[in-house]
């Protein structure tokens, strides 16, 4: 006879189903009641969304930050709020104790660091002005401000917006000790700059402008251009067919390559630089011939990986002279070479990275009475201006996004001009003003007329070269050698 096996796990118990369901977050449904489907789906309904309200408010509960944090600095206690640390710049050290995912398991967080400079970067993110303490040196204040990332602060505290009508000589440095002229200036974003004389580079730091030491290259090595890659490292291009890599603040080099991608029975240098404004990875530099100087084209350099990826270029038989300036233009997502033919007439190309090939339009200016020497991009007014050895500014209006059909909108100042020193040296565009440099003076173009409404006499020699990075303008003097500092101050 067979005997009848038994379950027990299957047995029906309404006693722990409804121990069960009493005990639970979830809906229980009773197959028994329950008939009326509509009632049972807005039961399951309001039950998820419960259970929604109730995740959401443990996680807020977890990780909301309160609303006044307490740091001990040194051995000093601070009191401050949230409020007051979002002033910071979201790279800084105060960012992190605003983020929804920190939790600090203790009541203060201690910060192994001066005292007195905290809390004076404590009132400058309260109120925006600075109050440096008369203990502390305006150098070691500074390396504070690096260390919580609040250099941007204290370089707005000091100085406003530049503006060329308003400037003050800040700082006068001088440079008499190097062993050849100043030839070239570039100024750092962050109101830092860089200085060749000859074969040797030397760097002023963006807060109290003091120099580094400085860096040699080869004795018959000469430096023709600048650019900053970053804080720390800049690019140059040699007499020696060479683009490096330098490393500023360590001196050395870290990339150097002296052949491109040009093949050409000729030797080629490189004189002119420009960096793509969005992806910091292309730089772009002009190639020429070394014996005539006759343009051969682009070259594209990744200075992250120390390698020429691709180049531009087109035949000997265009006839192309000298690349003066490479300017990258955002707002057409092209580089614009501005280069000067031998029968002196001006040539605008416009290169597309993109297409990797000498495709490109170009507008020569033979109807022109008056030879352009000088070219500058407009970032704020999406123009280009070229401008004459009279100070004839003429503006070309790139809205149409086609060079073909741009127009000259009109001749907007004109200044007689006579003698060596009022020989042009170059322009610059900087927050809707252009600065024109002579050998003795520097002139401020404002309104959309682009007339003179301020002239800037610097201290020193002939102007050698002019440069704007940080709201700072830099002026490089021979004669003796000294670097002059302009700045607007705060209203």
């Amino acid at each position: 006879m067979i005997q009848p096996v038994a379950f027990p796990l299957l047995r029906w118990s309404w006693r722990q189903r409804a121990a069960e369901r009493s005990s639970s977050n979830w809906c229980w449904i009773d197959p028994v009641k329950s008939t009326n489907f509509a009632a049972m789906s807005q039961e399951i309904a309001g039950s998820s969304r419960k259970r929604q309200r109730r995740s959401v408010a443990d996680r807020n509960s977890s990780s909301r930050v309160p609303d006044r944090l307490k740091f001990n600095v040194g051995g000093k206690i601070f009191e401050t709020t949230k409020t007051t640390l979002a002033n910071a710049a979201s790279s800084s050290f105060f960012s992190a104790l605003l983020n929804d995912r920190w939790n600090s398991d203790t009541d203060e967080i201690f910060i192994d660091r001066d005292p007195k400079c905290f809390g004076a970067l404590l009132n400058l993110l309260r109120t925006g002005e600075l109050c440096i303490p008369g203990s502390v040196t305006k150098d070691f204040f500074y390396k504070e401000a690096l260390y919580y990332g609040l250099e941007g602060h204290l370089q707005a505290a000091v100085r406003g917006n530049l503006n060329g009508n308003l400037l003050r000589l800040s700082h006068f440095v001088s440079v008499s000790h190097a062993w050849e002229k100043g030839n070239i200036i570039r100024a750092s974003p962050n109101g830092g700059l860089c200085v060749a004389h000859g074969n040797v580079v030397r760097t002023f730091d963006s807060w109290n402008v003091v120099g580094y030491p400085p860096i040699c290259l080869n004795k018959d090595n000469r430096i023709y251009d600048i650019l900053w890659c970053d804080s720390r490292n800049v690019m140059i291009t040699t007499s020696r067919r060479d683009v490096a890599l330098l490393n500023l603040v360590t001196g050395e080099l870290s990339h150097c390559i002296s052949s491109g991608i040009v093949k050409s029975s000729r030797p080629l240098i490189f004189k002119t630089l420009c960096m793509h404004s969005d992806h910091r990875n292309e730089v772009f530099s002009g190639a020429s011939f070394e014996d005539t100087g006759e343009s051969v084209g682009v070259e594209i350099w990744d200075p992250t990986r120390g390698k020429l990826t691709s180049s531009i270029h087109w035949t000997d038989a265009d006839g192309y002279g000298s690349i003066r300036t490479l300017h990258w233009v955002s707002w057409m997502n092209c580089l614009l070479a501005i280069i000067h033919r031998a029968s002196g007439d001006l040539v605008l190309l416009t290169i597309d990275p993109r297409e990797n090939s000498c495709r490109f339009r170009f507008r020569k200016f033979l109807h022109k009475p008056v030879r352009f020497v000088e070219g500058a991009v407009d970032e704020s007014g999406n123009n280009i201006c070229l401008m004459d050895q009279c100070m004839n500014v003429v503006i070309f209006d790139s809205r149409n996004q086609h060079l073909n059909s741009w127009s000259v909108s009109k001749d907007a100042c004109n200044v007689a001009l006579s003698g060596t020193n009022s020989r042009l040296q170059s322009i610059h565009c900087y927050r809707g003003q252009l600065y024109a440099c002579t050998r003795s003076n520097i002139f401020v173009l404002s309104g959309s007329d682009w007339v003179i409404t301020s002239k800037v006499r610097s201290i020193g020699g002939s102007i050698c070269d002019i440069s704007i990075g940080g709201d700072r303008l830099f002026a490089l003097h021979n004669d003796p050698d000294v670097i002059n500092v302009w700045e607007t101050p705060r209203p």
